[in-house]
């Protein structure tokens, strides 16, 4: 690095890792960036920026794939120019994002929700924060002509996000061309996060979440959510509970086209006890079963899913438990994208590690083999059943399940976020 960029950094008050230091001392024009969470995207790309505004007459663009993470890039832009830049500033509005300094240069954070707006003119250095969530086609028709007529540089830095456009570019960083360079570079290699919180991280999330959150890891869309699923087949069904163990029950409800599900977990060993599919029947025969299980085993927790007819479902159920002979609590889980991916995620943690066991149940068995990562035309990636095929099973079990984060079996439910509490 520079000896001028360095003392620049110092006046900042910014010590770069040596990672980050390895990105800043690159002359490449295009320099692309792969790397883990809490790594140091947002500290460098500020950094970066405001060392590029030191040259006369710079445009300099930061853009990031929301507004939302827009305003988290500007925070720590805008707070350095306050500590030690602010005499070098001619304007600052904090209203567009944008500082204007004293030599002639500008510096404006863009949220790329909207690529119609980042259409421009040309920019001398573009930085695209979290590049991996920016629409290809915003960088395409938008972002990369700004660049042509000033020759400008470019900076992208993300966590990988499957092998879309920013993996195109992370490869083309490794050909060989002296105009680009790329990294990989993990979150352990940030001096500043505690070992502990890798540790803590590995054993929460599923291995392919990992390896891409915080391994900085291109990992394909492609292939299955629980490739485990063979290896924690074990036990039986029971016919009653076991004295001195607690039963959790998890619901997914259907009717006509689709199968309800009700799986029975045993917490302290979280082994599948009991198990029932029903398919056409109507829904307060299908309520009487659920009660008639959750009573055969003293079922102390029992989640099922409140999205739709659901809540009716739920308020019935939250009804007939309060006629029962001991205490059992009744929650209601509400889907929707990013709650399934978290129910989803966990018990893929479980398989993988092996947490719980279940007897050969063939519809069981069949949809968790079947179960596989999907990309969504927005982009994102999702985990469901291939079409034509059921997850009831799937997500009764995860829901059975859910409570295993803490393995209390303590009645106390802590909401959080989507996941409510519902009994009154």
């Amino acid at each position: 690095m520079s000896e001028d960029k360095q003392q620049f950094f110092e006046r900042l008050g910014y010590h770069p890792h040596p990672g980050q230091a390895l990105f800043h001392d690159s002359p490449a024009r295009f320099r692309i960036l792969a790397c883990g969470r809490r790594w140091g995207k947002s500290q460098a790309a500020a950094a970066e920026a405001l060392y590029a505004a030191q040259t006369p007459g710079q445009r300099i663009w930061v853009v990031a794939p929301t507004y939302q993470l827009t305003k988290r890039i500007w925070r720590e832009v805008y707070g350095n120019v306050l500590r030690r830049l602010k005499d070098q500033a001619a304007a600052i509005s904090r209203s567009e994002l944008c500082i204007e300094w004293k030599n002639g240069s500008l510096l404006h954070c863009r949220s790329a929700d909207n690529p119609l707006l980042l259409v421009g003119e040309g920019i001398h250095l573009l930085i695209l924060e979290e590049a991996a969530r920016v629409a290809e086609i915003a960088y395409i028709e938008s972002l990369r002509p700004t660049l042509t007529d000033t020759l400008g540089r470019l900076v992208a830095l993300s966590t990988p996000r499957g092998r879309n456009w920013f993996h195109r570019l992370f490869l083309k960083g490794r050909s060989g061309d002296p105009d680009w360079i790329s990294w990989q570079s993990p979150t352990a290699d940030n001096p500043h996060i505690a070992p502990s919180e890798l540790v803590a991280a590995r054993s929460e999330l599923p291995d392919r979440s990992f390896r891409q959150e915080y391994g900085a890891e291109f990992v394909s869309d492609e292939g299955s959510v629980f490739p485990e699923a063979d290896a924690c087949i074990g036990g039986e069904l029971l016919e009653r509970p076991r004295p001195g163990f607690t039963y959790w029950l998890g619901a997914d409800w259907g009717k006509a086209v689709d199968y309800t599900a009700l799986v029975v977990l045993e917490a302290e060993t979280g082994q599948v006890v009991a198990f029932d599919r029903l398919k056409g029947l109507p829904w307060h025969l299908q309520i009487e079963r659920t009660v008639a299980l959750a009573c055969r085993f003293g079922t102390r927790r029992l989640v099922c899913d409140r999205t739709g007819l659901g809540d009716v479902l739920l308020e019935t159920l939250q009804r007939a438990a309060r006629q029962l002979p001991f205490p059992c609590r009744v929650e209601g889980f509400r889907f929707d994208t990013v709650s399934k991916q978290e129910l989803l995620d966990h018990l893929a943690v479980l398989i993988e590690g092996r947490s719980i066991a279940y007897p050969p149940l063939p519809p069981l068995l069949e949809e968790l083999r079947a179960f596989e990562y999907t990309r969504t035309p927005s982009g994102h990636l999702g985990m469901s059943a291939p079409p034509g095929q059921h997850d009831d099973c799937v997500i009764a079990l995860a829901l059975a399940c859910w409570n295993l984060r803490t393995r209390e079996p303590a009645l106390e439910w802590l909401s959080a976020g989507r996941r409510e509490s519902l009994e009154e």
